[in-house]
């Protein structure tokens, strides 16, 4: 049997490059991966995530609620509505007891007073104009370590691409 050099060449290449595509290191050599079950007549559309003191999962959804799952580590998980309504949430935070969610145009505190799992005060924290173009969101809260009652909410407006960041104080 006579097998040429570039054949051989590219034989020994190929399984060089096949046994390295297969040793290359994968997403989950990083993150731990974790399956949440999800009930068929609930459409998350996730928005933000946030734990809150209790360990359930705050979800909200760009339909505009608030879902808190508990133990979501369980391979079936219960779910609770935790508020409804919002402009189409892209951010969650869970700070001194209490939910903080963007909506398109404001920033609102969510607060579950008498400790049944729904939010009884929506609390509007700061808001900013909106023209009405379909570009418009704001996306991302922080609080800022060195003082507990101020936060940055960063949003978009307009097809300008114009990203502004917008500081607000909370009540003590």
């Amino acid at each position: 049997m006579n097998i040429s050099t570039p054949f051989l060449a590219t034989l020994i290449v190929s399984l060089f490059y096949y046994d390295n595509a297969y040793s290359q290191q994968r997403e989950s050599d990083y993150y731990q991966i974790n399956q949440i079950y999800v009930p068929e007549e609930i459409s998350l559309e996730v928005g933000g995530l946030a734990f809150n003191d209790k360990g359930q999962l705050g979800v909200s959804t760009r339909r505009g609620e608030i879902w808190l799952i508990m133990n979501p580590e369980k391979p079936k998980s219960e779910y609770i509505r935790f508020a409804h309504g919002l402009h189409e949430p892209l951010g969650l935070l869970y700070h001194d007891g209490a939910f903080y969610s963007n909506q398109r145009g404001e920033l609102t505190q969510l607060i579950d007073q008498d400790g049944d799992n729904q939010a009884d005060i929506y609390k509007t924290v700061t808001k900013w104009d909106l023209n009405g173009n379909y570009h418009e969101y704001s996306y991302w809260t922080c609080f800022i370590a060195r003082w507990s009652n101020a936060c940055y909410t960063q949003f978009r407006l307009g097809r300008i691409w114009r990203k502004c960041l917008k500081m607000a104080w909370l009540d003590a």
